[in-house]
């Protein structure tokens, strides 16, 4: 009896102390180099295309850290790569009823690059969305696993997207200096809860993002919300109390319920854009289904020289303006307007305008292409009034009216 009772001992005291040298070697750095390398060779071969990093190193204080990560695409482009990335946890709250929890997650110089090499192409990163199928990444009905990270922050980032070959310069832009703060209260399959405090960004132009924030997350039935969002620019700012979008249904809904855009600060992408010293005002109530947009409500003002006013703005495809419907009208200070401007030049003409009419009246319907048009000089209303037709080829920089 004695020697079974020895046995069961020293059988236990093996399993413990061999769990515990197996716990205690996980974390020597050639163990944790080693397994990173495993994990590294089977994402590269599933992949068929590089996956690497430099160092990583693991602590049961509660951190783990991942310096030089790089991946490449399929053309050995650089599609990803990060200085340091680092996560924070509590050992004792890591996992708790299928949540997974981290304090922290800081990235330091991560860059991503999103490229086509032609306009109809796939992206660089369609290569793991063919390694990694929908179906297999989706979870079973009793998996209930979730992660939280309480604050998350990206410091020195970089986000570039370029379609070569094709694609407008809206298409093609390069975002450096990013740095934000926010938290993703929740994360799993077909749910998200996340909340941005703050982003700060210049874009490659010139344009320089001072505050980004807004609250985005998703409900069951595939639709996306986004919250109190609020942009502003060195002189400008954009506030939208909420906005949708139904991945089911690729359909979209938005308020602007205030928009004040000092067009200097856009100066870069249109240089004519300095010489307009006043802020414009806008408010809009945007929907549509993709490519198709419909814009109602909208009001539009220049300082106290320019106010426009649709009912009804809609386009059916948003990559192709001219083929929009407009219905709108518009009021115009010829005398306040223009001077400021021409005047600027090395012939001061303002005094000619104080012989046309105070404002301006102009509504129209139509296309871009082929729009009908109402001009009422309101000096004395009706007086003076004429109404046309306006076509223009936009190729051949032809009007006819």
């Amino acid at each position: 009896m004695k020697s079974i009772k020895q046995k069961l001992f020293y059988s236990f005291t093996v399993v413990i102390v061999s769990f515990l040298l197996l716990l205690f070697a996980l974390f020597l750095p050639p163990v944790q180099q080693t397994i990173i390398q495993k994990v590294t060779d089977w994402f590269s071969a599933k992949t068929r295309t590089e996956l690497k990093v430099e160092h990583f190193s693991f602590s049961l204080g509660g951190s783990f850290t991942l310096t030089e990560l790089l991946l490449r695409d399929q053309n050995a482009d650089t599609l990803l790569y990060a200085d340091t990335i680092q996560a924070l946890f509590s050992p004792f709250r890591l996992y708790q009823n299928g949540k997974l929890s981290l304090d922290s997650v800081a990235l330091s110089g991560l860059v991503v690059n999103i490229t086509k090499l032609q306009k109809d192409s796939s992206y660089n990163f369609q290569f793991l969305l063919d390694a990694f199928p929908k179906d297999t990444l989706k979870p079973s009905r009793s998996s209930s696993f979730d992660l939280a990270i309480l604050g998350a922050t990206l410091s020195d980032c970089r986000f570039s997207h370029h379609i070569f070959g094709g694609g407008n310069a809206a298409a093609n832009y390069s975002v450096r200096n990013i740095n934000a703060h926010l938290k993703l209260g929740s994360i799993r399959f077909n749910h998200f809860d996340s909340q941005l405090y703050h982003l700060s960004a210049t874009d490659s132009s010139g344009l320089k993002i001072d505050t980004l924030r807004f609250r985005f997350f998703s409900t069951g039935d595939s639709l996306l919300i986004a919250e109190d969002f609020f942009l502003t620019l060195p002189a400008s700012q954009l506030k939208i109390p909420e906005a949708n979008y139904s991945l089911r249904v690729d359909s979209f809904r938005g308020e602007i319920s205030f928009a004040e855009i000092y067009l200097p600060d856009l100066k870069r992408y249109v240089s004519g854009f300095k010489e307009f010293k006043e802020p414009i005002h806008l408010s809009a109530h945007l929907e549509g289904t993709v490519p198709a947009m419909k814009i109602e409500k909208l009001n539009c003002s220049y300082g106290d020289y320019c106010y426009l006013s649709a009912q009804e703005l809609f386009s059916s495809d948003l990559t192709d303006w001219k083929s929009a419907d407009y219905n709108l009208s518009s009021q115009i200070s010829f005398t306040t307007l223009f001077p400021q401007f021409l005047s600027s030049k090395s012939l001061d003409i303002s005094s000619v305008f104080h012989l046309f009419p105070s404002f301006v009246q102009l509504t129209g319907e139509g296309k871009a292409t082929d729009c009908r048009v109402k001009v009422d000089l309101l000096s004395q209303e009706g007086l003076i009034c004429c109404e046309g037709r306006l076509k223009n080829s936009f190729e051949d920089n032809w009007t006819q009216f």
